[in-house]
């Protein structure tokens, strides 16, 4: 048997659209795939309830 058997198993695009939809995005779609690579892009309707989310992506304006 091989030692790296079963030890980093690659999730299907149905799982990631699946997961993001459990974490209460509303939208999911695949921008992007070439060979064994996938970009996903995702959108939560209902605005922003995480605040530290919200500062993560979108930080409060400076004023200079």
């Amino acid at each position: 048997m091989n030692p790296l058997e079963n030890v980093l198993v690659p999730d299907t695009l149905a799982e990631h659209h699946a997961r993001l939809g459990r974490a209460g995005f509303s939208r999911a779609y695949t921008w992007f795939q070439l060979l064994n690579f996938a970009s996903l892009v995702a959108f939560k309707d209902e605005g922003f309830k995480d605040k530290a989310f919200k500062n993560a992506v979108a930080p409060a304006s400076r004023e200079d």
